[in-house]
Parts: C-alpha cells; structure tokens; sequence
C-alpha cells in the first residue's frame, strides 16, 4: 500500500479508488459515506468533497475504505435488534467504528489530514448524529495513535 501513501493527487476524474466505484451525490449528508453491503458496496460523494485538498480527500476515502474491508454496515444491519433495545451498545459499536475507520486512515499516513479536517468541522446535528463520536474525541484518539 505505499502507492497509497505517496500518490497525493487524483489523475483525470475520480470514478475508482482502490478497486470501489465513487459516485456523486447531491444528498449526501457526509463528505463521503461508503454505502451498500457486501459483495455490491461503492463510495458516495457530496459537493463538499471536492473543495478538499488532494491530500485530504485521500485521507476521507480510506477512512471510508476502512468502514469497507472491516465490514461496518454489515455488523450494523446484523445488530439492528441492539439498535431497538440496547441503542446505547448499538451507539457505542458505531462510536467505536468510526474510529477503526479512522484508525485505518492513520495508519496509512493520513492521520494528520484527518485531524485538520475534523478541527475545521462542526458538530451536526442531523438524524443519526449521535451515531458518530465527537470531532475532538476522534482528534484525541488519533493524536494518541
């Protein structure tokens, strides 16, 4: 995975990245969001995506690589019983997911443009929000990584 590392810039449009098929989409709620499940899942992008760096953008998709190959929306659907009755595990486990996904990015180089990111966000507050840690707990936990 080095070439991931030293590859900063997208040649021509972006349509694949690491083998998964990145789609626009002018609802995405996210920057990016990795949707489907197993074996059909792509990457979607919104219009925010694209006014990030070349760096930054890289550091977004493995964060979304990293919910991919770990299989978060699978495990999510198979404890959709803990999201009705347990919703604080349900919560903690997608908490937890973020930063493995997060854990991912970092661990290839891009922690630092994560945390320049998640420094200039805000906190949303949007449905499904509390499903996410807080922007200063994922700096933390990359900083400590």
């Amino acid at each position: 995975m080095d070439d991931i590392r030293s590859n900063t810039h997208f040649a021509g449009p972006l349509n694949i990245f690491l083998g998964y098929e990145i789609k626009f989409n002018v609802r995405c709620l996210a920057l990016v969001e990795s949707v489907g499940i197993w074996p059909w899942k792509w990457i979607e992008v919104s219009r925010g995506f694209y006014q990030l760096s070349p760096r930054m953008q890289r550091a977004v998709l493995l964060h979304e690589l990293g919910h991919i190959y770990a299989l978060h929306q699978e495990k999510r659907i198979l404890r959709f019983l803990d999201a009705l009755f347990r919703p604080e595990k349900f919560r903690e486990m997608c908490h937890n997911q973020e930063h493995d996904a997060d854990r991912f990015a970092t661990q290839l180089g891009f922690g630092d443009e994560l945390c320049r990111l998640y420094a200039a966000l805000k906190e949303q507050d949007y449905p499904g929000a509390e499903l996410y840690p807080s922007l200063q707990s994922r700096i933390q936990r990359i900083l400590e990584a």
